[in-house]
């Protein structure tokens, strides 16, 4: 079964890792560059062992066999499978990524071995929690570059972003956070598909996040130095508001994201 060590070697796939510029701003890592962070994560709840003197021969058979699921076969694992993801879900947009595989699996109310059947890394469970997002961010981008009002096309993107990006700290652990600066938290394996994930989504999204920068410039609605890239940085300083207003005063972002918009402008009256 797989650990997360914070003590393990190196990720082997560190040379691939990708700053955080993710969804919406994971779009940006291609134009971003990258950068290293030690991974840590602790995993605990595994199952207490029965000392030798105490097994008899059936309980010792029934220990090498996989965990049994409860009910009915064809049912069970679909819903036990359901539970873990909606209970992966709440906890990481709460508490970010750095919750671990056993606080779902309390969470759930499953064992940490049911989790490792269905989902043999943390990365993995990541993955199937946060796909169907990276690829909302990405239909995002699409309408805003369609949108025939390049300003509000810009200005709407930006604001749902954030709004999204507000409401989930999983996910901006994972966009514009710590957790893709150090891809592989499940040591002992290579993060091969959710690194995928984030590379294809950032080429995706970067091509449709640089086309609505191009066609606000063109409007005359966005100042001529701005650059897609400049997103990102906007993103984290909203983000910082984020924490600060904390759950006493979740809307305080609104008011910089307010003043970073009005500032965008080309030109402004005195």
């Amino acid at each position: 079964m797989p650990q997360d060590d914070a003590n393990s070697a190196p990720d082997p796939t560190r040379a691939v890792r990708t700053g955080g510029c993710g969804p919406p701003f994971v779009a940006l890592r291609s134009l971003c560059g990258s950068h290293g962070l030690d991974a840590r994560q602790d995993l605990r709840g595994y199952p207490r062992a029965v000392p030798a003197r105490h097994r008899s021969r059936s309980s010792a058979n029934r220990e090498q066999r996989p965990e049994q699921d409860t009910n009915q076969a064809g049912s069970e694992p679909e819903s036990t499978s359901q539970r873990i993801l909606a209970s992966a879900t709440a906890l990481f947009a709460e508490r970010g990524l750095g919750t671990t595989l056993a606080d779902v699996a309390i969470h759930a109310g499953v064992g940490v071995a049911t989790v490792y059947r269905r989902f043999a890394t943390k990365d993995e469970l990541i993955y199937e929690v946060y796909a169907d997002r990276l690829r909302a961010g990405e239909d995002l981008a699409r309408r805003a570059a369609a949108e025939p009002d390049a300003w509000r096309g810009f200005v709407e993107f930006f604001e749902e972003s954030i709004e999204i990006l507000a409401n989930d700290r999983g996910l901006r652990d994972l966009t514009i956070g710590g957790y893709t600066r150090s891809l592989g938290w499940a040591r002992g394996t290579t993060p091969d598909r959710l690194a995928r994930l984030l590379s294809d989504n950032g080429q995706t999204m970067g091509v449709h996040l640089t086309e609505v920068v191009r066609r606000a410039k063109k409007a005359g609605r966005l100042r001529r130095d701005f650059e897609a890239t400049d997103m990102m940085v906007l993103s984290i300083a909203v983000q910082a508001t984020i924490a600060f207003g904390g759950t006493e005063h979740p809307e305080l972002y609104r008011r910089s994201l307010g003043f970073i918009l009005d500032g965008l402008h080309p030109s402004r009256s005195g």
